[in-house]
């Protein structure tokens, strides 16, 4: 009786792409998060959450109430970048 000298695929490590994209993804959020943004001139902070299934997701940082935001307006009078809520008081 020949023995099989090759390893079965349940004895073998498991070597997967989806595994590889999830670290890259999150390494190039990290990149981002650490990087200056600068948007016409004006410099702009990003922060993040956790999600309720364990991910996370970008926010901009209104750089005057420097809550999260989705969204922020450039009024195209003046030269700033602020949210809606400090938007209102200019």
């Amino acid at each position: 009786m020949i023995k099989n000298i090759f390893p079965v695929a349940e004895n073998c490590q498991k070597i997967q792409i989806d595994d590889y994209l999830r670290q890259a993804r999150n390494s190039l959020k990290r990149v981002i998060i650490e990087a200056k943004l600068v948007v016409n001139g004006y410099s702009i902070k990003l922060c993040e959450s956790k999600t309720q299934f364990g991910g996370k997701r970008l926010w901009f940082e209104c750089p005057r109430c420097h809550k999260r935001k989705g969204v922020l307006y450039q009024n195209p009078l003046k030269i700033y970048i602020l949210c809606k809520g400090c938007l209102k008081f200019e």
